[in-house]
């Protein structure tokens, strides 16, 4: 139960960092294109992530 747990820990959450930053970095450019303080927010929100 536990390892099995722990597998699917392993599995889950690298998927999920994967998936946010896929959302998070694809746009990116484009937003930074269309306005700098929304680029800023979403580098702290980067941060943010990273942090936590």
């Amino acid at each position: 139960m536990n390892r099995r747990d722990s597998t699917w820990m392993q599995i889950l959450i690298p998927s999920f960092l994967v998936m946010s930053w896929m959302t998070l970095v694809i746009p990116l450019p484009f937003e930074a294109r269309i306005n700098q303080v929304n680029y800023n927010y979403i580098r702290r929100h980067i941060q943010m992530c990273i942090l936590i």
